[in-house]
């Protein structure tokens, strides 16, 4: 289950201009920011890595939206579970619901966790956004635990790990501005919970990957896409009984009056592999549609290419058992990417 503002705060950034752009500090939100996100549907893909890339948006619909969210930033004394994250100095609050806790120190930005109606979530080692000065190509990966209370369950005590890669820098061309410096952030978040309740085990996985493109005079993405996806898998006196994957949401987002503070929230149809077991110990199968031949790369969180190969026909297996334990991303062109998991 991801956190309240997962989908949110990984990527709220603002960079200055140079010939290969490099991010700067001025990108945490402050109190009494808002970001207003409004849901309508349309089908545009992340595009391409690299550097001088230009990533044409102009024809997006901008017209016919369905629904409003807002997120206000607020002091966290004047939310209602403050007293469980004394150490944040930042809150954002969805629609006065649900509260996200976070502590800027100036020099560090740190997700402490959240809380609603339902729970809290307690991270005992934070998530730490360290992308501050990143150039081109760099990648910074940060490890956080949680304990997770809810009205349902016995405590959780999920972990995860974040992985920000500055992936491609160039122009972003939307249909009422063109962003000549922008930089794309390609972000994997995947948490990782075992839980036992009357002799079944349960693992769970969620994955969170995030293109995000910023450009200078923005607190927030000017254009953001996502795709999450949960994976559980059930033992029974350690023999698998049943394995079951959530289809991937997948949303795109787009601001193109990028100083200010609004979004507009699209679906996107971009298909997806079907890579099993997600949680791996020898081997992945990747499916496909038909006899077709794509290329694809295998990456570790830390974005170092761990192999390439061809995915042909209707099934390709991939030999992942020297790999060591983590997760990996399998890409290929045309497809969003996916997340599996190598266990121990």
């Amino acid at each position: 289950m991801k956190t309240l503002t997962a989908t949110i705060i990984a990527n709220l950034i603002v960079v200055v201009l140079f010939s290969q752009p490099v991010i700067s500090d001025n990108w945490v939100p402050m109190v009494d920011d808002i970001w207003k996100q409004s849901i309508t549907f349309d089908t545009p893909g992340p595009g391409e890595s690299g550097a001088n890339v230009t990533w044409d948006y102009s024809d997006l619909n901008v017209e016919g939206f369905l629904f409003e969210i807002v997120f206000d930033w607020i002091d966290p004394a004047d939310s209602p579970y403050a007293d469980s994250f004394p150490d944040a100095n930042l809150c954002a609050s969805f629609l006065g619901f649900g509260y996200g806790y976070y502590r800027n120190s100036g020099s560090v930005f740190e997700y402490l966790g959240s809380g609603n109606q339902f729970g809290f979530d307690i991270y005992t080692n934070t998530q730490t956004f360290d992308y501050i000065g990143m150039n081109f190509q760099e990648t910074v990966v940060d490890s956080y635990e949680i304990v997770r209370y809810n009205n349902f369950t016995d405590p959780m005590m999920p972990k995860g790990e974040s992985s920000f890669t500055y992936d491609a820098y160039g122009t972003l061309i939307l249909p009422d501005v063109t962003i000549t410096d922008a930089i794309r952030l390609f972000e994997i978040d995947v948490e990782t919970d075992s839980v036992v309740q009357g002799g079944l085990t349960n693992v769970r996985v969620d994955s969170l990957i995030s293109y995000a493109w910023i450009a200078d005079g923005s607190v927030f993405p000017v254009v953001l896409w996502q795709r999450t996806a949960g994976y559980s898998r059930i033992y029974v006196n350690g023999q698998l009984f049943s394995d079951e994957a959530e289809e991937p949401d997948t949303t795109f987002s787009i601001n193109p009056d990028y100083t200010g503070t609004s979004a507009i929230a699209r679906h996107i149809a971009l298909p997806a592999l079907d890579v099993y077991p997600t949680l791996a110990r020898n081997e992945i199968h990747v499916t496909l549609d038909g006899n077709a031949s794509i290329e694809y790369s295998l990456f570790s969180s830390n974005g170092s290419p761990m192999g390439q190969g061809l995915l042909s026909g209707d099934l390709t297996t991939i030999d992942v058992g020297q790999f060591p334990p983590g997760y990996y991303v399998l890409k290929a062109d045309g497809f969003a990417p996916s997340v599996f998991v190598k266990m121990e």
